[in-house]
């Protein structure tokens, strides 16, 4: 925490769905004055990074940022199998493993090749990342 007269300069480590408008307001409320933000600079979400950014003008063609299956990382995942992996190309629903619920990352190998939505026990695509 940072104090230079009226303003004041902090860095928090929240979950999702935190609002930190909100707790700035809620903080003058505490302090018997008024606050609000000037600035917000949020430095990370799930496993990026600020600093791990790479500025627009150093990107090329073809250049792989980040594995697909790191950015999703923070969702639950699922490996498929050959047979899978064709009828999730079609965008068939396939079978979920017990107790897979909401959005899931669908992985063959080390390839991330689909984003599906688990729900009574299927696995159902939403986003196929992979085809013939």
């Amino acid at each position: 925490v940072e104090v230079d007269g009226p303003d004041v300069t902090f860095r928090v480590t929240v979950s999702a769905g935190t609002y930190i408008r909100a707790l700035a307001r809620d903080a003058g409320r505490r302090l018997g004055t008024g606050a609000h933000l000037t600035a917000l600079r949020r430095e990370a979400i799930g496993p990026l990074r600020v600093e791990d950014a790479v500025a627009m003008e150093d990107v090329q063609p073809g250049m792989v940022l980040r594995p697909l299956v790191e950015v999703m990382g923070h969702l639950p995942s699922a490996a498929v199998d050959d047979e899978e992996l064709r009828d999730i190309e079609h965008g068939r629903a396939i079978r979920a493993a017990a107790g897979l619920a909401g959005t899931t990352v669908l992985r063959h190998g080390n390839d991330l090749v689909a984003v599906a939505e688990a729900d009574e026990g299927w696995l159902r695509p939403k986003v196929v990342l992979v085809g013939r």
